[in-house]
C-alpha cells in the first residue's frame, strides 16, 4: 500500500506533466498562427515596411483644384477649370468635360488613405511606382502637386500611390537614382483611384446636350412642262386662212 506522501508526489508529478503539455500545446498553436500570417503576406511588398495610420493625400479641397493633367499609357489628357467653375478638356481636344468624371477623380484625390507605409526609395518598383499605371499632375491654389498610381496590393481592392508636392525634374531624377536606406512615404488607397484615372477618353467628354436643329432642305422648283409634242400627243391641225 502506497504511503500518503508517495501519493501526493504522484499527483504533483501528473499535474506538472499536464501543465507542461498544455503550455507546449499553446506555444505550438501561437507559432502556427504566426507562420500562417507570414505566409499570407509573403507575396506582398508590405512585409518589410513600417505601417502608419491613414492620412489626407493633399492639403487642399476639391474646389481648390485649377487644372489636371493625367498621364496614361493610352495617352495624356488635360483639363482646366473655367471662371464659372465648369471643367473643360484642353487636350487632346478642346471640349466640355464630363462633370461626373472630374468630380469622382477629385473626391479620390481629397480622400483619406487607408494607411501609410514607410519604404526604402530603392524598393518603389516593387509597388509599381517607378512605372506607374497613371500619374496625375495638378495645380491647386497656385501650387503644383503630383500623384503616382502604382500596383494593387495583395487583396486586389487597394492601390499603392505616392503623393508629392512641387515635383521637379530634379526630384524625379533623384527618385530614379535612389540609394539604399533612403525612405519615402507611400499610401494605400481604394482601387477606385485606378478607375478614376484609367477610364476611356470618350467618358471624359460631356454628352452633346444641345445640337442645332437641322435646317430643312430647300425645295427645288418643279420644271415647267415642255411645249414640245410627245409621240402620243395629237397632231396639230393646220391653220386656215
Amino acid at each position: 500500500m502506497l504511503k500518503r506522501g508517495t501519493v501526493w508526489l504522484l499527483v504533483g508529478a501528473i499535474a506538472l506533466g499536464g501543465g507542461v503539455l498544455l503550455l507546449e500545446s499553446q506555444r505550438g498553436k501561437s507559432q502556427a498562427t504566426g507562420e500562417a500570417a507570414d505566409s499570407l503576406q509573403s507575396d506582398s511588398p508590405q512585409s518589410d515596411t513600417m505601417q502608419g495610420e491613414g492620412e489626407i493625400l493633399f492639403p487642399f479641397a476639391e474646389e481648390d483644384v485649377e487644372s489636371l493633367t493625367i498621364k496614361r499609357p493610352e495617352g495624356d489628357i488635360a483639363f482646366t477649370k473655367s471662371a464659372d467653375g465648369t471643367w473643360q478638356m484642353a487636350s487632346p481636344t478642346a471640349a466640355p468635360a464630363e462633370a461626373g468624371a472630374i468630380a469622382f477623380l477629385l473626391s479620390q484625390l481629397t480622400s483619406r488613405s487607408t494607411h501609410t507605409l514607410s519604404v526604402e526609395q530603392s524598393t518603389l518598383a516593387d509597388f509599381g511606382l517607378t512605372n506607374p499605371t497613371g500619374t496625375i499632375a495638378l495645380v491647386a491654389n497656385g501650387n503644383p502637386y503630383e500623384l503616382k498610381v502604382g500596383n494593387a496590393d495583395f487583396t486586389g481592392n487597394q492601390r499603392y500611390v505616392e503623393a508629392t508636392d512641387t515635383p521637379t525634374a530634379e526630384t524625379a531624377k533623384n527618385s530614379s537614382e535612389a540609394e539604399p536606406g533612403n525612405s519615402v512615404k507611400i499610401h494605400v488607397v481604394s482601387d477606385n483611384i485606378d478607375n478614376a484615372v484609367n477610364r476611356p477618353t470618350p467618358e471624359w467628354l460631356a454628352p452633346n446636350e444641345a445640337t442645332p436643329d437641322r435646317q430643312p432642305e430647300a425645295v427645288q422648283p418643279e420644271e415647267a412642262p415642255s411645249n414640245t409634242n410627245t409621240p402620243n400627243s395629237p397632231a396639230e391641225s393646220p391653220g386656215t386662212d
